[in-house]
């Protein structure tokens, strides 16, 4: 009890020197706006293997940005590589003389793009119509975006697509009914049905594959595992079918399962709350475990509350989706994320989160006006580091984000504002894309190890353990409040010990464990009684 006392007041004296060392403040490095006089938006952004910035949006006309063949109809695709500093070098225009909708890119092992998004058109560049009304369109194209191959589902709408170890590739989507594309659906008229599609490298459909029950499903992210099985994510209102044995926390779960490499189950798991539930991405650890992101509404079930009507979900699970921790993020407005606003691995055992938020409290802290981007870090058991909102007075819509060679933020989407952080706007609604660097903590120490904090919550004292007999040999514990002061700090000496926080207030405190080089091993949220 003396000993963390008079360190309290040693530490506090150096907090900033230390804060700016592990804790850096994220800036915006580039905001730029591409648009014309018509509307314009960003759908899906990514860094290709040379460092270029790849954005696939939309547009409606051919003036100032958009100065590629437009084909008409209300929409078209639009596919544009920037330099880093967010030069145009060239786009292109893709679709007919009806609406055309981007949703993802990604880069192929050729140095090529694959784009899906959703086509009304039958002329122009969309050769694969079958006489649906809509189809989902996808294109592969070459590294200089000249149309390779497309092919179409008849389907509502894609949520992920990837390249998988064998150079097909794997589409996540949903359908509402029965099709020709999808001749099998478990609910009724209308009922979304979540399916893969695996489609060969020339472009033909190789298989697909339901999944779900008699209500809503739906596969948001695809994750290939080293063995080659598929982690898969997503949000269920089922409790048949493919969700026997599984019990409905409210009205619509987080869901997990996992397949083999041709798509059979091996084990299904959901979690969530009283009311709607989302996972929408996830990353895999070093240390095999998982980090979900995704939007929760929820104060009840798996949640003891929230900030507001909905915050960002963060869950870390075992390699089974056994869950080891539980974190609600937002403010008391709508704080959400969706399909293409994602969690992205970063260096240094940081993680980035894209978010949409309308609020100006709590996690959130800021509003510009109206909707803003919010962007924030986690570490690796994720706890909150650092965030940023950026926007202007106005509508400022996030539709993605990802990484930059691994140290910058990139954040998309639509803004109808010209002020604060955006620039240069021409009116009508512009594509907005900005980058944010300086969020990343000092380096993560990664271990296999389990390292525990209990009883937590905690009144006086808590017991620090480790499974392994010298990952916490000469460590350091530190603790710091919620707004980023040190208050506690203690050097750990033997792989159990027992920690006395007598001196500090009741409340939600972070807590960081550092090896002799001042590496992160973990980190904790502690909550005192």
């Amino acid at each position: 009890m003396r000993y963390l006392s008079s360190l309290l007041f040693s530490f506090i004296c150096c907090n900033c020197l230390f804060l700016a060392n592990v804790f850096s403040q994220p800036t915006i490095t580039l905001s730029k706006t591409v648009g014309s006089s018509g509307t314009e938006s960003i759908h899906d952004l990514i860094a290709d293997q040379d460092g270029h910035i790849i954005a696939l949006g939309q547009c409606d006309s051919v003036d100032r940005d958009t100065s590629c063949h437009y084909h008409g109809g209300s929409t078209d695709i639009w596919l544009v590589k920037m330099d880093a500093a967010g030069n145009i070098l060239w786009q292109k225009c893709y679709g007919g003389s009806e609406e055309d909708n981007a949703y993802q890119i990604i880069q192929t092992t050729d140095g090529g793009f694959l784009f899906t998004g959703v086509t009304f058109s039958s002329d122009g560049d969309v050769a694969v119509n079958q006489g649906y009304f809509y189809q989902v369109w996808i294109v592969k194209t070459d590294s200089n975006g000249n149309i390779q191959w497309q092919q179409g589902l008849i389907a509502a709408k894609t949520y992920d697509l990837m390249q998988l170890h064998n150079g097909k590739y794997l589409i996540a989507c949903y359908t509402i009914n029965s099709s020709s594309s999808f001749p099998v659906h478990y609910g009724g008229g209308f009922v979304n049905d979540a399916w893969l599609t695996w489609i060969n490298n020339d472009g033909t459909i190789d298989t697909s594959r339901i999944y779900g029950g008699t209500a809503d499903d739906y596969i948001t992210q695809i994750i290939e595992l080293p063995d080659h099985d598929l982690q898969l994510f997503g949000y269920t209102e089922s409790i048949d079918y493919d969700l026997v044995g599984t019990s409905a926390n409210g009205f619509r779960d987080g869901w997990i399962f996992r397949t083999d490499s041709n798509g059979s189950i091996k084990w299904t798991k959901r979690w969530g709350g009283n009311l709607p539930d989302a996972i929408d991405g996830a990353v895999l650890l070093p240390n095999k475990n998982f980090l979900t992101a995704g939007s929760s509404d929820s104060n009840q079930g798996d949640f003891l509350s929230n900030h507001g009507s909905s915050d960002v979900w963060i869950m870390l699970l075992d390699s089974v989706a056994n869950r080891i921790s539980n974190y609600l993020y937002g403010g008391s407005n709508t704080d959400a994320m969706d399909f293409r606003r994602r969690i992205h691995s970063a260096n240094n055992g940081i993680f980035t989160v894209g978010a949409l938020s309308y609020s100006s409290d709590g996690d959130v802290g800021f509003n510009h006006g109206y909707s803003d981007f919010w962007f924030f870090a986690i570490d690796s058991n994720g706890v909150l580091v650092n965030s940023k909102v950026v926007g202007g007075s106005w509508v400022d819509d996030l539709y993605c984000n990802s990484l930059h060679e691994g140290n910058t933020a990139l954040l998309g989407g639509l803004t109808a504002s010209d002020d604060f952080d955006v620039h240069d706007y021409h009116g009508n609604g512009d594509g907005w894309i900005v980058e944010i660097g300086n969020f990343t903590m000092v380096g993560e120490v990664v271990s296999e190890s389990v390292i525990s904090i209990y009883p937590n919550p905690l009144h006086s004292q808590f017991m620090l353990s480790s499974t392994d007999e010298n990952v916490l040999n000469n460590a350091t514990l530190e603790i710091y409040s919620s707004n980023g002061i040190l208050m506690a700090t203690k050097k750990i000496r033997r792989k159990q010990e027992t920690i006395l926080i007598g001196n500090l207030p009741p409340g939600n405190y972070n807590c960081l464990i550092l090896d002799g080089n001042n590496k992160r091993i973990t980190s904790a949220k502690l909550i005192i009684q």
